[in-house]
């Protein structure tokens, strides 16, 4: 389990560099890379879960690929 306080940290930063970022709209996929920052310091299995759909894998072999990324 993760610590609400932890989850809400990283919402926060999310949140900050959301507004930090100088255009009017944001694409969905920076929003999308920004939560897998944070979840990849977070929690590793929900990184992948959430990277798989965001990524849209295809095989295992994208998600061999991730799990070996994120043993480096």
């Amino acid at each position: 389990p993760v610590p609400e306080r932890k989850i809400q940290e990283s919402i926060n930063s999310i949140e900050e560099k959301i507004s930090n970022i100088s255009n009017i709209e944001i694409d969905a996929e920076q929003i999308g890379g920004l939560v897998m920052d944070e979840l990849r310091d977070i929690d590793k299995v929900a990184f992948i879960r959430f990277s798989s759909v965001y990524r849209e894998f295809k095989d295992i072999g994208e998600f061999q690929a991730q799990i070996e990324d994120l043993k480096r």
